[in-house]
């Protein structure tokens, strides 16, 4: 395993979920910008790769919500990401970048809303355990 991979992989196992949450997110919207680019290029191989690999992270997403936690925002998140999965499916089949660039779109606004998260309670006084509730409130 080279050195790269192992500081990923200690990256991963070390992070809080917040942290992992946005790296799923920033490698949702970089394999979208991937698909572009590929489709930019005619690149149909790769520009499905990309796709498919987006689609992967989106349901990753969906995976790790916690209906327990909060169904309100879990139900709307679902909503969103399953649009996006809808959105990355159109631009599959059309070969149209439109869908990717508002599934982009979408995905950065909630990684914009969740990196304040992380703003707001990397600068609180508050313990791990109660960050991780503070969460979802700071979201409704």
């Amino acid at each position: 395993m080279s050195v790269t991979l192992k500081y990923a992989e200690a990256d991963i196992y070390s992070s809080d979920r917040l942290t992992l949450l946005l790296q799923v997110y920033e490698g949702t919207i970089n394999f979208m910008q991937l698909a572009i680019i590929a489709l930019e290029r005619n690149d149909i191989k790769e520009f499905c790769t990309n796709i498919l690999k987006a689609q992967d992270c989106v349901l990753d997403l969906i995976e790790c919500l916690d209906f327990k936690v909060s169904e309100d925002i879990c139900s709307k998140l679902y909503k969103v990401y399953d649009a996006v999965l809808n959105f990355l499916t159109e631009a599959n089949l059309k070969r149209d970048p439109k869908p990717i660039k508002d599934s982009i779109n979408c995905i950065q606004k909630l990684a914009s809303a969740y990196k304040d998260i992380q703003q707001k309670l990397n600068n609180s006084c508050l313990n791990p355990n109660e960050k991780i509730d503070l969460e979802f409130k700071l979201l409704v």
